[in-house]
C-alpha cells in the first residue's frame, strides 16, 4: 500500500542535520564528548553502540530535551542549539521516545489529533483527514476507538510513529522503535519505515536491533563512551573490530 500523499515533500528543499562537537556532561560524567554527525536529506541513518553509549542522550540533546553542554546544532540553515523542543518539532525535527509517552485515557484517535491541533495553524478538516490517512496507512484503523493504555507494546509504537507523522517533518528521528515489538508487528514497522523513506522522509534510527539497522540502514553510525567511532555501510560497519570490540571487548 502506497504511503498516503501527505506524506511526501519536494525533492531539493536541502534540509540536512548538523551536529558539531556536541558535548553534554552530566557534573563529571562526558555522556557526549564532541560528537559531529550529519544527516542529510533522503537518507535512513542508523545509530547503535553499546549500553552506556550516549545515544539517547544525543536524541534528547538534538530535539531540545537537554540543552548542550557545548557544540552546535543546525536543521538545514537554522541553529537550533538550545531551542526548547516544542519550537525545534515545529522547525522540522520530530521524534519518537524509547519508552511510549501516549495519552492513556485518550483514543487512538484523540492522540493524533493532540499534535497537529495544538500547532495550530490547519484547519480541523484537514487534521481529521490527516489522521484517518496516517491510521489507514499504518493498519491501525480499527483500533480508532481504542484507548491508548490498552494498545500492545507494538501498536504503541505504532502509534508513536503517526503523533509524529501528524506533524509532517522533516527527519525523523526515532528511539528504539522495535524494542519490545513482536515480530509481526516489528516487520510492519520496517514496511512502514521503507514506504516513508521511499515517499522522500529522512529518518536517523537508533535501535539495539542489530539486524533491523543493518536490514534497514544504508549507513550506520557507532558511538560509544559518548564519542562516535566510526560510520559507513551497514556491511563495513558490521565487519569492523574496533566496532566488534566496543561491543565484545577483547
Amino acid at each position: 500500500m502506497p504511503p498516503p500523499s501527505a506524506f511526501s515533500f519536494p525533492g531539493g528543499i536541502g534540509i540536512n542535520l548538523y551536529v558539531e562537537n556536541l558535548k553534554k556532561h552530566f557534573g563529571g560524567v562526558k555522556a557526549l564528548d564532541g560528537v559531529s554527525v550529519t544527516v542529510t536529506e533522503g537518507e535512513l541513518a542508523g545509530l547503535i553502540g553499546p549500553n552506556g553509549a550516549g545515544k539517547t542522550t544525543f536524541v534528547n540533546v538534538i530535539t531540545g530535551l537537554f540543552a548542550p553542554t557545548g557544540g552546535r546544532i543546525k536543521l538545514g540553515d537554522i541553529d537550533i542549539t538550545g531551542m526548547p523542543s516544542h519550537r525545534i518539532a515545529a522547525r522540522g525535527l520530530g521524534r519518537t521516545f524509547q519508552i511510549t509517552r501516549g495519552f492513556e485515557q485518550l483514543s487512538v484517535q484523540e492522540n493524533l489529533l493532540i499534535p497537529a491541533l495544538a500547532a495550530k495553524g490547519t484547519p480541523r478538516t484537514e487534521v481529521d483527514r490527516k489522521a484517518e490517512e496516517i491510521m489507514d496507512f499504518l493498519l491501525i484503523d480499527h483500533l480508532r476507538d481504542e484507548l491508548s493504555v490498552n494498545l500492545s507494546g507494538g501498536q504503541q509504537k505504532l502509534l508513536e510513529l503517526g503523533r509524529v507523522l501528524m506533524l509532517d517533518p522533516d527527519i525523523i528521528v526515532l528511539d528504539e522503535p522495535f524494542a519490545g515489538v513482536h515480530p509481526e508487528l516489528r516487520a510492519d514497522l520496517h514496511d512502514h519505515i521503507d514506504e516513508l523513506y521511499e515517499a522522500g522522509k529522512t529518518f536517523l534510527i537508533i535501535s539495539h536491533d542489530m539486524e533491523s539497522i543493518f536490514k534497514l540502514c544504508e549507513r550506520v553510525i557507532v558511538f560509544n563512551q559518548g564519542k562516535k567511532l566510526i560510520e559507513g555501510p551497514p556491511d563495513e560497519v558490521r565487519e569492523d573490530e574496533v566496532v566488534l570490540e566496543a561491543y565484545l571487548g577483547d
